[in-house]
């Protein structure tokens, strides 16, 4: 070691030991400094600092200060200095130290300028503005950190009024990169005062004139760590700075930069999002009608070959869930400026796409059992919610229909990065196993439907546009007959707000929607269940009203029509349609046949089927359910046992009691064209997609417990209807994109044609005199005439509403019978 080596220690060993002696330790040995000394010390701290050694950087850069100030060279100490103090800021951990170095750092100003070291200005506020970021990213107090966001804007712009002559890269992107991520806060925060808000747009018109000139419209980034979502991200942002504070022109040409670098990577998704920002500001700042009809036409295909990229049925929900928020707003435009075609088949692209995906192409399978039950388990830990952790003080059948009002998103919006990442290893995995789906389905066009429909037939299509904090903010219906069509929204402003509107989750839970049509819905069902017939009533014409009366008003008379076919959506998958009264007295299912679709596309499916007739019946009733430690169904067996007699044309066969067991189910139902279930179900709400049942007798080969993801395998292709004579037998939950998950969609995937459940608790008693009644007009009148004439024969009787509007038909309801 050389003797300048030695000096150089001794002076990095003080500054870390014993920095207040420094300078003294320097003039006792100023015959040995020299300025080739200082800048040996200023580049021994520079590599330490790029090698991430802070503390001899610190050492280093301290000593290097001292000697160029002992020197007279104020300018060099100065820049050493402010890197000593921004080393400081890398090692800061609370709040405090932020707050710390960046009144120190603040303190620098005034010597930039005596010694005219203006380039420093630029770095020393955005060291102060970062400071204060991440001393409001630690702090907990609201207030605090609002004022800190106001504090971060503030050295913003003071480091945009001396960025002009900074052409250093690094420091540039770091700005670009701060201002950035600044928008994104405060344009998140709703609690800002009126003064802090005026503060905070002078302050952003600001920094939006230094940035369009001084940052290139084409920005990347080159010197610092990112990503294509940080570069596009950071060019939507800049964007919207010109927008709202700026040029629009600048804002418009880096939203075209920005998608053309997702497109660039083949980032359908980052892609989709650029272009759902784009078209929500230009209709804000410029609403150039032009503009945003390109915009509206470039999402179409994109929508397409994004879900194509998903193989996984998680992936494929996680997809839908991202399109819908994303492209809410642009999906309001298309409602309102298309023609009837693009707007049911913008509609038709966001409904039930998994379920139609399983119909139309199946995914392939895992070829190693042991990864196919791994992978399994964990997208149903990623579509699961958790149990409730206490019992709740709300009556059972309340909290069963506000969960039942609202939809099953992936996650909440707490935990959805988390599980945007577990969707993201999943659908790895079934890339690297070569599984799942390959293809997207393709859904149908309203010239196919309107040919599929006969004369005296009419369907239903509705449809509410996903917004982040209302449920249900507004309705629309499209109305299809063979020979005409008409969109028409549903005014909603007579429902009486609940109070609060919004969408819940505590601890992981299943989200809780509230909104006026939720509430008004499942007050309805509650009052139907309960037996208050005037309150329902009074309801059931209500609803009428809202809902029926402006398909009448504008043109579509439903009693001139044989069969209604209802494409719900949202909470109105819950309402009992067939019960909606009209001003004269009469039910809806007086006048016409009523049948459920999930979609408009997979009715469609469902109706290019074969009719044929029906030729065999399978039934199972009355379980021995005692390793559940539930009791007898007495009333199921007598229901079969009257049911025989109206199917004995028919090739028959009746299980009961022991014999009703899930091994001869599996065995028997390839074939038969009716296939009946009067048992009990179990509806675990935890794990909806897959694990809702049907509880059969145990044998030695299966446990009983007929799953959903189990129905999904049997091959139902020749039933032409299942039946299931089951409390809540017939209720399915939605999911993103008004996807069914539980048994209902199960029996679709399997091949079955026709489904016929109870969407809500029923007697046994009640539910053999139904089916009786069914089945005595079934093999002449076909599957939903029956519905209608059971329904008529209940009314006639006067009998309660709950025991005549609990059995709905979900299918294409297609007029099978028998010779």
């Amino acid at each position: 070691m050389n003797q300048e080596e030695k000096l150089l220690n001794d002076i990095f060993d003080i500054a870390i030991s014993d920095p207040a002696n420094l300078m003294n330790f320097l003039k006792q040995n100023q015959n040995q400094v020299s300025f080739e000394l200082a800048e040996r010390a200023k580049k021994i701290a520079d590599h330490e600092a790029s090698s991430n050694r802070l503390g001899n950087a610190t050492a280093a850069y301290r000593g290097a200060t001292n000697i160029f100030l002992l020197l007279g060279y104020r300018k060099e100490a100065l820049y050493c200095y402010f890197q000593f103090w921004q080393i400081q800021y890398m090692l800061c951990k609370q709040p405090s130290d932020y707050l710390a170095v960046r009144e120190q750092i603040s303190s620098l100003l005034e010597k930039c300028l005596e010694v005219k070291a203006e380039y420093l200005i630029f770095r020393i506020y955005f060291v102060m503005a970062d400071s204060a970021f991440w001393a409001s990213e630690e702090t907990k107090t609201p207030k605090d950190k609002d004022d800190l966001l106001l504090t971060v804007l503030q050295d913003l712009s003071n480091a945009t009024k001396s960025i002009e002559g900074n052409n250093e890269r690094v420091w540039i992107e770091q700005y670009v990169s701060l201002v950035s991520t600044i928008i994104s806060k405060v344009n998140s925060n709703f609690f800002l005062l009126e003064q802090e808000k005026k503060f905070k747009d002078e302050v952003l018109e600001e920094i939006t004139q230094g940035i369009e000139k001084q940052v290139e419209t084409n920005f990347v980034y080159q010197k610092i760590p990112s990503d294509l979502n940080k570069t596009c991200q950071t060019l939507t942002n800049l964007a919207y700075l010109s927008y709202r504070y700026g040029d629009m022109k600048v804002g418009s040409e880096r939203f075209r930069i920005a998608s053309e670098v997702a497109l660039t990577a083949k980032n359908d998704g980052i892609w989709l999002d650029i272009i759902s920002k784009w078209h929500s500001i230009e209709k804000e700042y410029n609403d150039n009608l032009q503009e945003l009809k390109k915009l509206q036409d470039s999402i179409f295909d994109k929508m397409e070959s994004f879900r194509k990229s998903f193989k996984s049925r998680a992936g494929r929900l996680w997809c839908t869930q991202f399109i819908e928020s994303s492209l809410s707003e642009i999906l309001q435009s298309i409602l309102r400026e298309r023609k009837d075609e693009q707007i049911f088949e913008i509609i038709e692209r966001l409904k039930a796409r998994t379920l139609l995906d399983y119909m139309q192409i199946k995914p392939k399978e895992f070829q190693d059992k042991k990864i196919s039950e791994i992978i399994f388990d964990k997208e149903k830990k990623l579509l699961r919610f958790n149990s409730p952790t206490s019992k709740s003080n709300v009556p059972e059948i309340i909290q069963f229909e506000g969960q039942l009002m609202s939809r099953l998103s992936i996650g909440t919006a707490f935990d959805r990065s988390e599980r945007h990442l577990q969707q993201e290893e999943i659908e790895e995995l079934y890339r690297l196993h070569n599984a799942g789906f390959e293809k997207t389905s393709n859904v149908t066009t309203m010239r196919k439907i309107q040919t599929s429909l006969k004369g005296d037939e009419i369907l239903l299509e509705f449809f509410m546009p996903n917004h982040p904090t209302h449920p249900s903010i507004e309705l629309w219906v499209i109305i299809i007959t063979s020979k005409e069509s008409k969109v028409l929204q549903i005014p909603l402003d007579s429902l009486k707000n609940p109070g609060m509107i919004g969408i819940m989750s505590i601890d992981g839970q299943q989200p809780l929607d509230v909104s006026p049509l939720g509430n008004f819905i499942g007050g309805l069902r509650v009052d139907i269940q309960e037996g208050t017939e005037k309150k329902a009533i009074k309801k059931l014409e209500e609803c009428y009203d809202l809902i029926i009366l402006p398909i009448i008003e504008s043109g579509f008379e439903l009693q001139n029509f044989k069969r209604c076919i209802i494409v719900p959506h949202g909470v109105l998958h819950y309402l009992p349609f067939a019960a909606l009264k009209s001003k004269d007295g009469s039910f809806l299912i007086e006048h016409v046949e009523i049948i459920f679709a999930p979609s408009s596309t997979i009715f469609y499916e469902l109706r290019k089927k074969q009719i044929p007739e029906f030729s065999s019946f399978l039934a199972l009733g009355n379980p021995d359910l005692s390793k559940f430690k539930l009791p007898p169904l007495k009333e199921s067996a007598k229901e079969l046992e009257s049911i025989n007699e109206y199917v004995d044309k028919l090739e028959s066969f009746i299980y009961n009691k022991e014999k009703a067991t899930e091994s001869i189910l599996r065995k028997q139902s390839s074939g038969k064209s009716i296939i009946h279930f009067a048992t009990h179900g179990e509806f675990p709400e935890e794990d909806i997609i897959d694990s809702h049942r049907i509880m059969l007798t145990p044998s030695k080969t299966h446990d009983g417990n007929l799953n959903a993801d189990e129905i999904r395998t049997l091959k139902l292709n020749s039933a032409g209807l299942v039946i299931l004579s089951i409390c809540n037998g017939g209720i399915y939950r939605c999911g993103p994109g008004d996807e069914p998950y539980g048994l209902v969609p199960a029996f679709f995937i399997s091949g079955v044609r026709n489904v016929i459940g109870s969407i809500w608790p029923l007697e046994d008693k009640i539910g053999r005199y139904f089916m009786e009644e069914y089945y005595s007009h079934l093999l002449v009148e076909g599957v939903s005439r029956a519905i209608q004439k059971t329904c008529k024969a209940f009314i006639r009787d006067k009998l309660p509403i709950r025991t005549w509007t609990s059995f709905i038909l979900i299918g294409d309801g297609q007029s099978h019978t028998s010779n």
